[in-house]
């Protein structure tokens, strides 16, 4: 198929954890491709991309982030431009496409956890209303599933065709031989730290089942966390024996190899867009032990579901799960897009 080339500018000056991940395989897709794209990405972003431009990881209505941006596109003169981080851009550019990727659903109205502190309930509400605002800005919204689809369309009262489903991740760069892995950790859970991350009933799940006489060895992809309920809820486990492994900050190829080498991914989050963790798991074939919440179906199906909000719920399942003797692994239920996501961004699907 001949594709249109086009000139994109990505603003991804917000992104971060599996974003950034998104971001590079966004970036070599449209390089492949033949378009010439510009990404404008934080300081911290650690992976090489064709075209970047560093700035400082300024917050969503800091108006030197948009000065940066107005003065890349007014300098680069982009066919198409890509709010990747949620929010629409302030202003629009002309003879240009605008696009955004909507792909934090607790964004999203009735949709955060009700546990999070009132500083963080703030500033999505603030976020909320600049998304609301901002809304015109945007031709096209782009989204992982039909679950943030249906919601972000009755939200914003978008019309047909202005939201456009097409999730999009990295296959496993390595052959997939399940018969030939020395298991290394019980259970992985590759996610960084946030509050619908549900890390906590996870780990007091575990403490649930070392007190039944079920020990497991978990690993998750943290460091330090500065949450008090956390580091509550770690050092009761620890100190009840559980074995509760901090990784630490890791790259992708290391998830994928910790993950090849786990006997089952475990996934408690109460709210996902996409839920990378759970497509490449299933991907690799493994068992996964996840949450029994509406968006899980339309991304893999699992037979080992538990109610998030349980902790002696999450700790049964981990146990039916892992006593098996034939695991039974996750099937994936949604396909990479990433070639839809770039005819939208060069104009090729308009």
């Amino acid at each position: 198929m001949n594709r249109k080339r086009a000139s994109i500018l990505v603003d991804a000056s917000n992104s971060g954890g599996g974003s950034n991940i998104l971001a590079q395989y966004l970036n070599d897709k449209l390089v492949e491709f033949g378009h010439s794209c510009f990404f404008v990405v934080p300081k911290q972003f650690t992976k090489e991309l064709n075209r970047s431009y560093q700035i400082n990881s300024f917050g969503p209505f800091d108006p030197r982030r948009q000065a940066a941006i107005e003065k890349l596109a007014t300098q680069y003169k982009p066919d198409s431009i890509l709010s990747f981080g949620n929010i629409p851009l302030r202003k629009r550019f002309p003879n240009c496409r605008h696009l955004t990727f909507f792909h934090n659903a607790y964004l999203l109205p009735g949709l955060a956890p009700k546990a999070i502190p009132l500083r963080v309930r703030l500033r999505i509400l603030a976020i909320q209303l600049s998304i609301k605002f901002l809304k015109v800005n945007t031709d096209t919204w782009i989204v992982q599933t039909n679950f943030v689809k249906g919601r972000l369309a009755k939200w914003l009262r978008l019309e047909d065709g202005k939201v456009v489903v097409a999730p999009f991740f990295r296959p496993p760069q390595f052959s997939i031989d399940a018969q030939n892995i020395n298991h290394k950790l019980d259970l992985f859970y590759p996610s960084n730290f946030s509050y619908h991350k549900n890390h906590c009933n996870l780990i007091r799940a575990i403490s649930w089942c070392q007190d039944h006489n079920q020990r497991f060895t978990l690993g998750l992809t943290l460091g330090e966390v500065a949450d008090p309920s956390f580091q509550s809820a770690l050092n009761s486990a620890i100190s009840n024996g559980a074995d509760i492994r901090l990784l630490g900050t890791i790259s992708h190829d290391q998830v994928f190899s910790v993950m090849r080498e786990s006997k089952a991914v475990v996934f408690p989050s109460v709210l996902e867009t996409l839920g990378l963790g759970l497509v490449e798991a299933a991907t690799l074939k493994k068992p996964v032990v996840a949450s029994n919440t509406n968006w899980i179906d339309e991304i893999v199906s699992t037979d080992y579901k538990f109610d998030p909000s349980s902790p002696e719920s999450i700790g049964r399942t981990i146990i039916r799960c892992l006593s098996e003797e034939e695991q039974k692994p996750a099937i994936r239920r949604i396909e990479d897009k990433i070639d839809v996501v770039c005819d939208l961004l060069s104009g090729y699907a308009c």
